[in-house]
């Protein structure tokens, strides 16, 4: 419950600091920086929460987000928090000059979760462990389909936040029957 209303506390907080970060002189305040990544990491959770809630497929319990339902459902639900970010960051780009360190915060987090989401699947301990969004994907190489396309983006984000003019495309994954399939983005 703590989770959740922490979730709609920050959707507010969100868009509230995203037009305030827009705003003149108000864009370098380093304060930003933080606040960005604070924002990207609730538009992650949320993504999650909200197609978990709408399908129905999600709860939460001692702390965790908990997944149920088939494991097809539960790919969509596992993807939707980079999905959500990735939404999230195109209307950033498109609206914010590069130089705004919400923007800033907000993408050097996005590249910094896929990273460490790939690199965290990739450790053997983990994977026993469990805690990643990556777990539904039990086909190793349909697992690997989505690490790339998250890598990706992350690359892609990176580009695009150091060359406003860089071609606007992203690689996502589409579930078709629950398997994972790239395909090229476009945002023009």
């Amino acid at each position: 419950m703590k989770k959740i209303l922490l979730v709609i506390f920050l959707t507010p907080f969100y868009a509230a600091f995203s037009f305030a970060a827009a705003a003149g002189d108000a864009s370098q305040n380093p304060g930003l920086i933080p606040l960005g990544m604070l924002a990207s990491f609730g538009v992650h959770e949320a993504g999650h929460h909200l197609v978990g809630t709408v399908s129905g497929k999600i709860r939460w319990r001692e702390g965790l987000w908990v997944y149920y339902g088939n494991e097809n459902e539960l790919k969509l639900v596992a993807i939707s928090g980079f999905r959500f970010q990735s939404v999230g960051s195109e209307l950033l780009l498109e609206t914010m000059p590069t130089d705004n360190l919400f923007l800033v915060g907000y993408i050097g987090f996005n590249i910094i979760n896929n990273i460490l989401y790939v690199a965290k699947m990739e450790s053997t301990k983990y994977q026993k462990e469990g805690g990643n969004d990556f777990l539904v994907f039990k086909n190793k190489n349909h697992r690997r389909i989505v690490e790339i396309a998250v890598l990706a983006r992350a690359i892609s984000l990176a580009y695009r936040l150091f060359n406003a003019n860089a071609f606007r495309g992203w690689i996502d994954v589409d579930l078709d029957e629950g398997v994972p399939t790239l395909k090229l983005l476009f945002s023009f």
